[in-house]
């Protein structure tokens, strides 16, 4: 208790001593000069002394050389920010109550600021402790270090002696406009929790807290306030406790179904001659589908659940029952089964050539981009950083990556046709001979199971496991409202400016597309001339409504690289409309199409396959690597946004084309090789729910951390690794206990009365 006492006292008194040595001097200058800085001009002679000249900031080409060519404009800026320091604690005690502003904010906000304050000047250890939680101005301002967040934690831990509890908030000032983009200042506030967002927002624009910079001529820009979700509030969350009932279910099943297996092995070896026990056939021995969000999957039949015994001890036995349809479900989620076939380096029957290694490096360039821009609202060092990684041609590969979507886009199209073609001829054409309801049930079954739990435990849960001073405010609340659109399937049409996990807006294209693709199949089927008619009309379609899009509304090429300010509008317009993502699609359709008429032979010359490879490599490279001129220009002449953004993902749709149909035909030569390896094949089968389970990693990792993180090529090149790794392994468990069982329920013959004939 004596060595408490001590600790307490000591550190009052080092409190005590910084609160005093505040009000005399902050950041090296007097404090006296700066309360009278409008009578005395020495004071701004004194602050341009030591902020960096305009020469020096000049040669650095840092940040602020994008102020429109007025390099001291941010000079100035920093000296209205600093120049006012803290007032004394008695000043602000007796400014409050006065102060105008107190009309608008509510009495039980007020009295709790009255009461932080008369503590806060009167040295209480738990307002010094609330003080010492908010955010000041750090060091290395001049590398555009904005994030000021103070101690998040130690706000929310605070034992306060007011009305209310603690609570973190991040007040964004304006700063510094630029030509193109505009620079805020983020700033963490601890504060009651009866001061709403509204509260803080009218005290902070009239200078009515005792923060750490001058704010009386920043109105904020917005007030976000995090009030995080303790574990004891479980019991009063219904969506929390559905999850929590449908997880549990799920695994009691499958610990269940693991252990029946394996005592229903060891019972089967036991009761076998020695030399019959190789020939026992396993339980139920279900292919995964590969699990990519852009085929048609399909998976090998059901084996009986019982090994005919009596073939192998002789026909003095009896045979054993069959086991019922509950028996059968229940071994579909055994875990020794499903994860022998995840790691299986044997490809699917669904297996084309090359697909494998195409699914895998797609969904790692698209782990890459989200990691830049899920992560951009946490980095210390975006004003320095980025352009200078901008300037760069390597990383245009980087701004890219959204083509890796137009891939799966265009290989599905590809699978999809090639394999319900041939189903068809199975059938001599006879289209009522389709199980169409089953193609459409089952793709759903599949593509929703995996999808929807983790949807369910993102809308359920984030706000309990992602909790930090930089997570936005656009996360978890609108899930709780727009999950349903997700469910249907319309989340890039409904509420696209509150979406629910915003990179899903993929799933809801792929599945838009795949419920028309069968009406041009069909056409395909009966006559090419019709079903190329059709595609190359849907096309010319895409590129008008992509290019008239993007001239009535003014949009840019690439946002990144054009520094476009309305992001937001370019998303919902262009990104995620499947009318402006159709054409891969449609390619990868025609290229299937090609390859059943042709019987994936070879029918090109050497010399054509040399032109095609050409072809692709200039339309590729063209389509990545052409905006970079916008990085020195910042806008290309007229029009020539509107022919990009409507071709560009058609000819980088058309390039991967190329590149599966020479895998198919063997023209990919090394290229083949490395694209078939089957180390890709149990990576391949990951690829729905890699994509799936990504950015959650992304969003938990950058949103929940506490300080800001400043980006360098080697820490990018290191944690780009570890999120790859983390998110094949996430993706293996909720493949395992979500995918895999409703996959092989799906398919399987033993549950259903009629053999299905398309899956």
């Amino acid at each position: 208790m004596k060595t408490m006492a001590r600790g307490l006292v000591l550190t009052v008194f080092v409190f005590q001593t910084f609160l005093s040595a505040q009000t005399r001097t902050i950041y090296g200058f007097d404090h006296a000069s700066r309360l009278n800085q409008t009578k005395d001009s020495q004071s701004s002679a004194d602050l341009v002394t030591h902020s960096p000249s305009s020469e020096v900031l000049k040669d650095q080409g840092k940040w602020w050389s994008y102020s429109e060519g007025n390099t001291s404009l941010w000079v100035t800026k920093l000296q209205e920010i600093l120049a006012t320091p803290l007032r004394r604690f008695n000043e602000v005690k007796m400014v409050l109550p006065k102060s105008d502003a107190i009309l608008n904010i509510s009495a039980s906000c007020k009295e709790d600021v009255k009461i932080y304050l008369r503590a806060l000047h009167d040295s209480k250890p738990w307002a010094l402790q609330m003080y010492d939680a908010s955010g000041r101005p750090a060091s290395a301002i001049a590398e555009g270090h904005f994030l000021w967040l103070g101690s998040f934690d130690q706000c929310l831990e605070t034992q306060v002696q007011f009305t209310g509890r603690s609570k973190y908030c991040t007040v964004h000032f304006p700063f510094l406009k630029t030509k193109d983009s505009s620079l805020n200042i983020t700033l963490g506030i601890c504060m009651s929790s009866q001061c709403s967002e509204g509260d803080l927002e009218v005290l902070t624009a009239h200078a009515d807290l005792p923060l750490s910079i001058n704010a009386t001529f920043m109105r904020p820009l917005s007030v976000r306030c995090h009030t995080p979700k303790q574990l004891s509030s479980l019991a009063g969350d219904p969506m929390a406790i559905t999850a929590l009932c449908v997880v549990a279910v799920i695994i009691l099943v499958t610990c269940t179904s693991s252990i029946y297996e394996v005592y229903h092995d060891r019972m089967m070896k036991r009761n076998l001659p020695i030399d019959k026990i190789e020939q026992v056939r396993p339980l139920p021995n279900i292919t995964s589908p590969m699990s990519r969000p852009h085929e048609s999957l399909r998976v090998e039949r059901f084996a009986p659940i019982m090994t005919d015994r009596q073939s192998l001890l002789g026909s003095q036995e009896e045979p054993e029952s069959t086991p019922n349809l509950a028996t059968k479900i229940i071994v579909l989620f055994s875990v020794p089964q499903n994860a022998k076939k995840l790691t299986c380096m044997i490809p699917d029957d669904t297996y084309l050539p090359g697909f494998p290694g195409i699914q895998v490096l797609s969904v790692m360039w698209i782990i890459l981009m989200h990691m830049f821009s899920i992560g951009q609202s946490s980095i210390g060092n975006t004003p320095s950083y980025f352009p200078d990684i901008f300037s760069r041609w390597t990383f245009m590969f980087v701004v890219g990556a959204p083509f890796a979507v137009d891939t799966l886009l265009t290989i599905s199209g590809i699978s999809l046709t090639f394999w319900t073609l041939k189903e068809m001829d199975k059938n001599d054409g006879e289209i009522l001979k389709v199980q169409w309801l089953k193609y459409y049930a089952g793709r759903f079954c599949r593509y929703s199971a995996p999808y929807f739990v983790v949807l369910l435990l993102y809308t359920a849960f984030d706000d309990y496991w992602i909790q930090g001073p930089l997570k936005p405010i656009n996360v978890e609340p609108h899930c709780r409202h727009s999950w349903w659109t997700n469910v249907l399937y319309i989340n890039n049409f409904v509420n696209t400016d509150q979406m629910c996990m915003g990179w899903t807006w993929y799933m809801a294209v792929d599945m838009q597309l795949y419920l028309v693709a069968p009406i041009i199949i069909v056409a395909l089927y009966k006559s090419w001339l019709v079903g190329g008619s059709i595609i190359i009309i849907l096309i010319l379609a895409n590129w008008t409504s992509a290019g008239v899009t993007t001239g009535e509304m003014n949009l840019p090429a690439a946002v990144w690289i054009a520094n476009y300010q309305n992001m937001s509008k370019w998303f919902q317009w262009i990104y995620i409309k499947p009318w402006c993502r159709l054409g891969p699609f449609l390619i990868g359709m025609a290229t299937g199409n090609i390859l059943v008429k042709t019987k994936a032979h070879r029918i090109l010359t050497r010399c054509a396959a040399c032109m095609g490879w050409v072809t692709t490599i200039t339309l590729c490279v063209a389509v990545v690597y052409g905006p970079y001129t916008l990085h020195f220009t910042h806008y290309w002449p007229a029009g020539v946004n509107e022919v990009y953004n409507a071709m560009a993902a058609s000819f980088w749709g058309l390039g991967m084309a190329w590149l599966a149909y020479a895998c198919i035909t063997r023209l990919a030569g090394i290229v083949h090789s490395f694209l078939s390896w089957r180390g890709w094949v149990p990576l391949a089968r990951l690829t729905h729910v890699a994509y799936i389970v990504h950015p959650v990693l992304l969003e938990a990792y950058f949103y929940s951390t506490r300080s800001v993180i400043y980006f360098s090529d080697v820490y990018v090149a290191l944690l780009y690794i570890a999120v790859v790794f983390l998110t094949y392994v996430c993706a293996f468990f909720v493949s395992l206990l979500f995918e895999m069982p409703v996959a092989a329920m799906v398919q399987s013959p033993e549950l259903e009365t009629d053999d299905a004939t398309f899956a």
